[in-house]
């Protein structure tokens, strides 16, 4: 029959383009999917370069503090004339600069214009550390900005919150091997120090176990609730001032 090898190649023409039409289809599916795929891998990368980026940003920007210097400071001069919020500013820098050293050479010694009871939470941390053989680091320390976040006057207690920024760097080792920070970048954090009032320290030893020293009518017992109280507003007895009022450092928090 004249017409079959007709036939034959026209079947195998459409055969030859149903198979160049599929491969082709089939060579842009994978191309296709191989640009998704590096698309999401880009991203991915994309995304966690960028949290990465994001946590760095954070760790290396001043962090602002709470400043509430200009709405306590005018109450607490009033409470207390001779209070003088510049040197007591100083010394609250020069603590917690003394802190830091204390904890990467492990000597309280080290310490300045610290209570008892803020000498005994370092030498708690210094030895927490010891224990866990584990070494910490603190250098190119900068306080950016301290000032009062918070005063607390309450049943003749008295805490000034002063906040502070600081930057440094910090690391931590273990048996000479980097466990956490770095040893070049710059970290920012916030740190508390709370300035105690407490009245006749030598005698009054155990205010460590509160925040401040609550002080009291000597007759009955009551609560002195005044600042300046001549007489216990419950019983009458004329309150006599002692002269070994003092302004100490008590604690210390990183917020």
């Amino acid at each position: 029959m004249p017409y079959i090898p007709i036939i034959i190649a026209i079947v195998l023409l459409i055969l030859a383009a149903l198979i160049y039409y599929t491969v082709k289809k089939a060579i842009r599916y994978v191309k296709r999917t191989l640009r998704t795929v590096s698309r999401t891998a880009f991203n991915a990368a994309s995304i966690m370069q960028g949290i990465e980026q994001s946590r760095n940003e954070q760790l290396s920007s001043k962090k602002s503090v709470s400043g509430m210097t200009r709405i306590y400071l005018p109450q607490i001069e009033r409470d207390f004339p001779t209070f003088h919020y510049e040197a007591c500013r100083q010394k609250a820098e020069t603590l917690l600069k003394s802190i830091f050293l204390c904890l990467s050479s492990g000597d309280v010694q080290l310490l300045k214009h610290a209570s008892d009871a803020l000498k005994q939470q370092v030498t708690m941390q210094i030895e927490a550390l010891r224990q866990q053989g584990i070494r910490t680091h603190y250098s190119d320390i900068t306080i950016h900005q301290t000032e009062i976040a918070e005063y607390i006057k309450q049943n003749g207690r008295c805490v000034i919150v002063l906040q502070s920024a600081v930057g440094y760097v910090h690391y931590t080792t273990q048996n000479g091997t980097l466990v956490a920070g770095s040893k070049t970048a710059t970290q920012q954090e916030k740190y508390n120090i709370e300035l105690h009032y407490v009245q006749n320290a030598e005698e009054l030893a155990d205010y460590a176990e509160s925040r401040a020293i609550g002080l009291t009518c000597p007759n009955c017992g009551a609560p002195i609730e005044q600042l300046g109280q001549k007489a216990c507003a419950y019983c009458g007895s004329g309150i006599i001032e002692l002269n070994a009022y003092a302004w100490e450092f008590c604690r210390y928090e990183k917020i």
